[in-house]
């Protein structure tokens, strides 16, 4: 969908998540409104909130953050306490050695670094979330829906 085709639905929806990259980079043509297109459209579709990323994360690391990010909402529905628990587990990661690393061909990553995690950014409301009913039921990637490695979350 584009942003246009965005911005002509009717969602209601609490909170949208942009976990790809670069969806909530604000170009010059957004700089008035400080938002970029895409959550400028789900804005105007009916969403109280937007998680964007506001430069290239790699899949790992958004797929490890999006992951700590919904197991903090379990104990906590508040989306900015949610996303700052989440950064700050994130900044104490282990580095990682892979084969390819333990072979000496490149160094340890370092999840714990802040380009990893730290360009999620929630626009509009950052506080809780309504009653969540039993909360997850991870995506198959397999299941042809269009949709994978993200989390439902069924409202009552």
């Amino acid at each position: 969908l584009t942003a246009s085709e965005i911005a002509r639905l009717n969602l209601h929806a609490e909170w949208v998540i942009l976990s790809a990259c670069k969806t909530g980079t604000i170009t010059a043509r957004d700089a008035s409104t400080g938002l970029s297109q895409l959550a400028q459209a789900f804005f105007m579709a009916g969403a109280r909130s937007v998680l964007a990323a506001q430069w290239n994360i790699r899949s790992q690391a958004t797929t490890r953050f999006m992951t700590q990010l919904f197991e903090h909402l379990q104990h906590t529905p508040h989306r900015a306490k949610a996303l700052q628990y989440t950064m700050q587990t994130m900044s104490h990661q282990p580095s990682q050695c892979g084969l390819w690393c333990l072979l000496g061909g490149e160094k340890p990553s370092n999840p714990a670094h802040p380009a990893l995690w730290a360009g999620f950014t929630i626009y509009g409301a950052g506080d809780e979330l309504p009653t969540l009913m039993n909360t997850t039921a991870p995506f198959n990637a397999d299941d042809n829906s269009g949709i994978a490695n993200g989390t439902v979350q069924i409202r009552h």
